[in-house]
């Protein structure tokens, strides 16, 4: 993929899943959201492959620019990054983690949407419980997801499915422009591989259509074998791919 594509779906990227603060140091990106533990809401992007200048010092002044923000020093290194910056990193003791990819589908493929999934675009407190009851023990996070969903400013559809009175499935779908994005698809252990994740993905499908989307896009782990898989059978394709630094032993 050409990298003023890589822009365009980096910048739909921070729009949609928008950090509470952001620093620009030349065109490093320093987002951070103290009340969030996402690590693309607290990370420094660089967002330009020839900004190279004065790497040294400007990494040493955004790192503590993030401890002061209170959350941990790290990079997300997308095909946007200069080169020598991972090199620099890793050549001083910073260590890669956390792989992940960008997929993307056409929704001029998608199918017919399918039933039994709630949608609401307002309801984010009632979102934000039902999405905690598939995050158990992570009721912390309830003030950032919160402040993250109300600070979205494009279009969003916050989708559940319910079966048996029991929240099953959980996930985000945020349309700006003719792009949409997937977020925080989840679903419970138990019901995994039975089809609920393929209806919440296509009832999202069917939304962000529906609303004048050309293109869905997500962000997804290497290690998560199971859901590339599920993206693969609706016909999402890799499109590039990025990862993660932060100071070994911290």
């Amino acid at each position: 993929m050409e990298l003023p594509q890589i822009r365009q779906f980096e910048a739909a990227g921070f729009r949609a899943w928008p950090a509470a603060h952001v620093h620009y140091d030349g065109s490093w990106a320093v987002r951070t959201t103290p009340n969030h533990p996402a690590k693309r809401l607290n990370s420094i992007n660089p967002l330009d492959p020839s900004d190279i200048g004065n790497m040294e010092s400007r990494i040493a002044a955004d790192v503590e620019r993030m401890r002061q923000q209170g959350v941990k020093p790290m990079f997300r290194l997308s095909p946007l990054a200069p080169p020598p910056l991972a090199a620099h990193l890793a050549a001083s003791g910073w260590e890669r983690f956390d792989d992940s990819l960008v997929m993307a589908f056409d929704l001029a493929d998608t199918l017919p949407a399918a039933s039994g999934v709630g949608v609401t675009n307002n309801d984010v407190d009632g979102f934000v419980d039902a999405y905690l009851v598939l995050q158990p023990g992570n009721d912390g996070l309830r003030r950032g997801l919160t402040g993250t969903l109300d600070a979205i400013q494009p279009e969003k559809a916050l989708l559940t499915i319910v079966d048996d009175g029991r929240v099953v499935a959980a996930g985000i779908c945020v349309r700006d422009g003719a792009l949409a994005g997937l977020f925080n698809i989840i679903s419970a252990p138990d019901v995994r591989r039975r089809g609920v994740g393929t209806r919440l993905v296509r009832a999202a499908l069917d939304w962000a259509a529906q609303r004048g989307a050309r293109k869905a896009w997500l962000q997804v782990e290497l290690s998560n074998g199971a859901a590339i898989a599920l993206y693969h059978r609706f016909g999402f394709q890799d499109i590039y791919r990025y990862h993660y630094m932060r100071m070994a032993g911290r």
